[in-house]
């Protein structure tokens, strides 16, 4: 059986509003990634370009924004340092450190 948005306990508005941009089914990593994120868990994805991880990431975090009225919590997603350091360490600007 084919998990949907709605199995991985998401809010309705958050359904609505993937259901507008046609966002029907989520991908693998999205359902290995998602129930834990929702917990306030740690997660690391490594998976390809479009595989589906920052909406993985994103879905659960604006869910906590949503639920909170006034200040709350707050959110970084950081990238692989390596992935900063491989975009850097060829300009003259900037220098790459181990």
């Amino acid at each position: 059986m084919t998990a949907t948005f709605a199995d991985l306990g998401l809010s309705a508005r958050l359904l609505n509003a993937l259901a507008r941009n046609s966002i029907e089914t989520p991908v693998t990593v999205q359902v290995e990634a998602i129930p834990p994120l929702r917990l306030g868990r740690d997660v690391v994805i490594q998976a390809p370009t479009g595989s589906g991880k920052t909406l993985a990431f994103i879905l659960p975090l604006v869910e906590r924004l949503l639920a909170v009225n006034g200040p709350g919590p707050r959110a970084s997603l950081l990238p692989r340092l390596g992935s900063w350091r491989s975009r850097w360490s060829g300009s003259s600007n900037h220098s790459a450190r181990s």
